[in-house]
C-alpha cells in the first residue's frame, strides 16, 4: 500500500509541478520508509508547506545533519563518535545516511535508534521521542565524552528552553549524558 501512495503521489506531483510549478502534494515519510523507498531530494518538497505534518522532515534532518556535522566535525576529536538520533520507523533510512556521511567525512558516524518508551513501541517517529528515551539509548550504546548526538529539532519544543514531550529539556539531556549533543537548526 505504501508503496502505491509513493506511486501515485508521484504521478500526481509530476502533474501538478507541470499545471502550477510545483509539487502541491507530498507523501509523508512514513510512506516512504514501510514502502522501502529513497526519500525525494530537498528541492522536490517545494519550500516544505507541510513540514509540521511530518512531510519532508526525514529529508531535511538528512541535509542539516550533514551539514551540522561537517561544521561539527572540526571541532571534536578525529577518534570521538558521531551518533544520529532516529525512532524506529527512520533507522534503514539513518543507517544509509550515515554509511554515506562515514565515507564523504572519513570519520565514524553511527545511527542511535530509540525505542519509544514514553508512548509505546508501536510509536515510531523521531518527533515523538522523549528525552528519556533517548537517554536509554544513548546508555545502552555507550555514548561517552568526547563523543557527539546529533538531533533533529522537531524532537524538542520551539520554547526558550527546548524540552522533549516528556518535560526533559535539552539542558537537562546535556547534565545526565556524559557525550556533546546538539539539534539541527530546522
Amino acid at each position: 500500500d505504501s508503496r502505491k501512495i509513493v506511486e501515485l503521489v508521484t504521478e500526481k506531483q509530476e502533474e501538478y509541478r507541470a499545471r502550477r510549478g510545483d509539487g502541491f502534494v507530498y507523501a509523508a515519510d512514513e510512506f516512504y520508509f514501510r514502502a522501502g523507498q529513497p526519500l525525494p531530494p530537498v528541492a522536490d518538497y517545494d519550500d516544505f508547506p507541510q513540514y509540521e505534518n511530518g512531510i519532508g522532515i526525514a529529508a531535511a534532518f538528512r541535509e542539516d545533519a550533514q551539514e551540522l556535522i561537517a561544521h561539527q566535525a572540526g571541532e571534536t576529536a578525529s577518534d570521538a563518535r558521531i551518533f544520529l538520533l532516529s525512532g524506529n520507523l527512520a533507522a534503514g533510512m539513518m543507517k544509509e545516511v550515515c554509511s554515506d556521511l562515514s565515507r564523504l567525512m572519513d570519520r565514524k558516524v553511527e545511527p542511535l535508534a530509540c525505542e519509544n518508551r514514553l508512548f509505546g513501541p508501536h510509536v515510531t517517529v523521531t518527533g515523538l521521542l522523549g528525552g528519556n528515551d533517548v537517554i536509554v539509548a544513548a546508555r545502552a550504546a555507550g555514548l561517552t565524552r568526547g563523543d557527539l548526538l546529533v538531533m533533529p529539532s522537531f524532537c524538542l519544543d520551539g520554547g526558550a528552553e527546548p524540552r522533549f514531550l516528556d518535560g526533559i529539556t535539552l539542558m537537562e539531556l546535556d547534565e545526565i549524558l556524559d557525550c556533546g549533543i546538539t539539534a539541527c537548526p530546522r
